[in-house]
C-alpha cells in the first residue's frame, strides 16, 4: 500500500515512481514492447521448467537460486536433522 504523503510535493512512493517509469515506457516504446518482453519473459520460463525437470546444469534449484558449478546440490545433503537442542 503506498504512504500518505508528508507534505512535500517533491516526495514519491516507490509504487507512484514505478507508475510513473511505466507510463513513460509506455509513451515511448508502445505496447508492443511490453507484448515482446513478455514473450521473451515467457520463454525464458519455459527453458528454465525444462531444463529442471530434464536435470540439465545451469537449471535452477528448488529455492529459485541458480546451480553454482563446484557445489554440492541438494541431494547430496545429508537427509536426516540434527538434534534439537534442548
Amino acid at each position: 500500500m503506498a504512504r500518505k504523503r508528508s507534505g512535500k510535493s517533491s516526495e514519491m512512493t516507490v509504487s507512484e515512481a514505478g507508475r510513473k517509469r511505466g507510463q513513460t515506457l509506455r509513451n515511448e516504446r508502445g505496447p508492443r514492447f511490453f507484448e515482446e518482453i513478455g514473450k521473451k519473459g515467457g520463454q525464458r520460463v519455459r527453458e528454465l521448467i525444462q531444463s529442471v525437470k530434464k536435470g540439465a546444469p545451469g537449471g535452477v534449484t528448488r529455492s529459485g537460486a541458480p546451480e553454482r558449478e563446484g557445489q554440492p546440490g541438494r541431494e547430496a545433503w545429508p537427509k536426516t536433522r540434527s538434534p534439537s537442542v534442548r
